[in-house]
Order: structure tokens, then sequence, then C-alpha cells
């Protein structure tokens, strides 16, 4: 989707441009493609890092054993430094 207001192109079924934050059609019209529960929350937040220069994906649940747990992985490189950043959702109801 190419945002109306600056042209730049975003993900599909993103809510803000990337580059100027507008609000984009959906969200301008009253819907949305934020699915309910956790995934959507994971979604949401997966876009934001994209916004923000991170390469991010949405994690296995069984990606780690035993106590450890990440919904998120966004990775942010240049040529000095690399940032890696493991992000847990939560969704709580109430």
């Amino acid at each position: 989707m190419f945002c109306p207001n600056c042209g730049t192109k975003n993900i599909e079924n993103a809510l803000f441009c990337c580059n100027c934050g507008i609000k984009l059609e959906n969200l301008q019209k009253g819907k949305s493609n934020l699915q309910t529960g956790g995934i959507g929350l994971e979604n949401l937040v997966c876009e934001i890092m994209q916004c923000e220069g991170y390469e991010s994906k949405i994690l296995a649940k069984n990606k780690f054993q035993g106590k450890a747990d990440a919904d998120i992985l966004a990775i942010k490189e240049d040529s000095f430094m690399s940032k890696k950043i493991f992000v847990q959702v939560k969704h709580h109801n109430g």
C-alpha cells in the first residue's frame, strides 16, 4: 500500500505510514485489519518495529525451551552497530 500523503510504499495492511506516520486508509475508514487477541498485538508490534527500520518477524511459539519466551525478533544493522531485540507481547483482557 502506498501512502496517500507522502507516496511511501508500506507493508500490506499497514495501519500507519512508515515515513510520515499518517493513519492509512483502512484505519481512517473505521476499519482495522488488527486481529483480536495476542496475534493482533504481535502483528502491530512487528509493524511498528519495521517502521523504525528493524527487520522483524514473529517467532514460532516453540522457539525457546524452558522459561525463556519471546514473540518477536527485531534486528537492525548498519556499518557501525547491530541491534537484536526480543519482544514479549502480552495480551490482557480487562
